[in-house]
């Protein structure tokens, strides 16, 4: 069997077998069964922004039921709360239950937005106020972020690919939300953890590189902060001590975090739902009952949908807000001729990636598992805390989009099931299922 060492630190293999990013004892990183099917790496990532803003522009633009998203006013009124120079929220003087801000035509109530770091608004924030214009500018900025993640991502631009193609991760760029940043940032992270996993050393740009998204990952949901634990992924490129230079991104995410939620700290995330001294308490209970914690998320992961109580105008709503990964959105949810086409699609590129690249390493399988199981416990903890407003039950308000960020790792633990034989045929065959699912999501939304 005939090797070629590249310069780059990739070893090719004759007979289609790569090997990349060598670890400090000369271990492979990365492995791989198969050539990648691109010459350019820049193929997948352009098909993936021109098609995400050729299918949002049509939505944005003329979507017969905008309002219908997630949080849509709630979000949009953070966006006016920040360009108004309200930073962080206000207490309704006529009623403690309400957070918002001041205007000449009133006091304005936010649900559960007033909170979030304005970070999570940047590209709305450039709009000036204009929704139409934000809605655009966080379609492009969001696809293009995840659009450099995927190219980062390199043997493993697939599979990144496949999980911004779901349906639920794309419609959370169509209109002003915190969503968007949320997912094309973490995704973003990921995608540089991938690139420098693959790549032979690391360098003081990359070091940089790791601090400053830290940095943003930081201004994210709290749970994301979890993804910062990747870095453990890059143990094996540093000797001895140097390995201690992996907790440096860690503190700028988690120095970032604590930073604006020891701002926010003496609000309620959901104050409507959870007073402000209701939710400390909860939070401290939460720390001091760990097996009424455990109840929660056992009963969160098994109890059937229509059992939930949680209702808007009367209505439960809980079954809607946890099929999103199968119909889109909750606002408007998709049938099966649109939605089965994409899922198979993005099944397909994901086991197919695996034959790709795949992280050799079981330590960093472990670091994986642990960070997607510690997702969903600090959602559930999250949820209980903000919005439930007790311990030991399900978990109000649960909703499958919460774990986009964590897609990835999902797909980066599935195991190698095959090597395919015709890579050019599977491929075009996604495309076409693609195709047709986001053609049909279009359709939908401007009937």
């Amino acid at each position: 069997m005939v090797r070629a060492r590249h310069a780059s630190g990739i070893e090719e293999i004759e007979d289609g077998e790569r090997i990349s990013g060598m670890s400090s004892d000369n271990t492979p990183a990365v492995e791989s069964c198969q050539q990648f099917p691109f010459r350019n790496f820049w193929t997948v990532p352009a098909f993936y922004f021109l098609l995400t803003v050729a299918a949002g522009v049509p939505i944005v633009l003329g979507d017969t039921n905008a309002d219908g998203y997630n949080d849509a006013g709630a979000h949009w009124n953070r966006v006016l709360m920040l360009l108004a120079g309200h930073v962080l929220p206000q207490v309704d003087p006529d009623n403690g239950s309400q957070v918002g801000y001041a205007t000449g035509g009133g006091f304005v109530a936010l649900n559960n937005t007033a909170v979030n770091s304005p970070f999570l608004y940047w590209p709305s924030l450039l709009s000036g106020g204009n929704r139409t214009l934000a809605a655009l500018l966080t379609l492009l900025t969001s696809a293009a972020v995840v659009a450099l993640a995927i190219r980062l991502a390199g043997r493993f631009q697939l599979l990144m690919a496949a999980a911004a193609l779901v349906p639920m991760t794309f419609l959370s760029f169509v209109y002003p939300t915190a969503d968007a940043v949320t997912v094309s940032v973490s995704f973003l992270f990921i995608g540089l953890i991938l690139y420098l996993l693959q790549r032979p050393g690391l360098r003081p740009v990359d070091w940089v590189a790791l601090c400053v998204v830290a940095v943003m990952l930081g201004q994210l949901k709290v749970t994301c902060v979890l993804l910062v634990a990747l870095v453990l992924l890059l143990a094996g490129k540093l000797d001895g001590w140097k390995k201690l230079w992996l907790a440096v991104p860690a503190v700028f995410a988690v120095a970032s975090c604590g930073l604006w939620n020891r701002l926010v700290s003496g609000f309620a995330p959901a104050p409507g739902r959870v007073s402000a001294a209701d939710y400390t308490a909860l939070k401290s209970y939460c720390l001091s009952h760990p097996l009424a914690v455990v109840r929660s998320l056992l009963a969160t992961m098994f109890m059937p949908l229509n059992d939930s109580t949680e209702t808007i105008d009367g209505v439960k709503v809980n079954i809607q807000r946890n099929v999103q990964l199968f119909t889109g959105s909750e606002g408007t949810p998709l049938g099966s001729v649109v939605m089965v086409p994409v899922l198979l699609a993005v099944v397909l590129l994901a086991v197919y990636s695996v034959s790709l690249a795949r992280v050799r390493s079981t330590v960093s399988q472990v670091v994986m598992a642990l960070i997607v199981v510690g997702f969903f416990a600090a959602t559930v903890v999250a949820m209980l805390a903000s919005w439930t407003g007790s311990v030991g039950g399900y978990a109000e308000g649960m909703q499958s989009r919460y774990f986009i960020p964590v897609l990835p790792l999902f797909f980066l633990l599935l195991p190698r099931f095959f090597r395919c034989d015709r890579p050019r045929f599977l491929l075009a065959c996604c495309a076409a299922l693609i195709a047709w699912s986001y053609i049909g999501l279009v359709v939908a939304h401007l009937w």
